[in-house]
């Protein structure tokens, strides 16, 4: 009994603290999965096979291209952040969190101009798939706040507030799709349980 204790942390409060946090985590994982698959069936269902494949294969540009236009700065900003958290001076934080947000929101919004005009070319000429030029250009729209929602995740986390960055990095953005989706179409949350 006394090792059930100590494996749950009873008494204390570093191993409690990382437990809790532990199931935290693995709870916002579990949301994040089945929002995933709940944004994939209502795409699939909503746009039918072809054009599913088209948003897939944007989407999947669109996380390429946020990934290399944040710049490396959400991981950097993690230790930064921790490390200005870790001697008190909240002044420093805004300092660090407002200089990456700057340089990635500048970046990203030239980044996703380019996408925009470029779409059709890259559709044509790399993709040899036309119909992707229209998806392309639609979510060129989502990298500067992908890359936006990235800074912050990786903010809170440096905060050690690390169970609201898991939830903007991994269920936010799938769960907006699903309720948007579901508020502007005929899909009901009946719908999407049988699948």
């Amino acid at each position: 009994m006394k090792s059930l204790k100590s494996f749950f942390g009873v008494g204390n409060s570093h191993t409690r603290e990382v437990f809790v946090g532990s199931l935290f985590g693995v709870g916002i994982k579990l949301w994040s999965a089945v929002s995933v698959f709940g944004m994939n069936v209502i795409v699939a269902r909503q746009l039918g096979a072809e054009i599913a494949g088209y948003f897939f294969l944007s989407h999947t540009i669109i996380m390429m291209i946020t990934e290399l236009s944040r710049l490396g700065f959400d991981k950097v900003l993690v230790r930064y952040v921790s490390s200005a958290r870790g001697s008190s001076d909240p002044s420093t934080i805004n300092q660090i969190y407002t200089y990456a947000l700057s340089r990635i929101s500048l970046v990203t919004v030239i980044v996703s101009i380019f996408l925009y005009f470029a779409a059709p070319f890259l559709a044509q000429t790399v993709f040899h798939k036309p119909l992707l030029a229209e998806p392309l250009q639609i979510m060129s729209f989502a990298i500067v706040p992908f890359a936006i929602s990235m800074i912050h995740s990786q903010t809170l986390q440096g905060l050690k507030l690390v169970g609201r960055g898991l939830i903007v990095m991994n269920a936010a953005t799938p769960t907006l799709i699903i309720i948007q989706t579901m508020f502007y179409s005929n899909v009901q949350l009946h719908q999407l349980i049988r699948f």
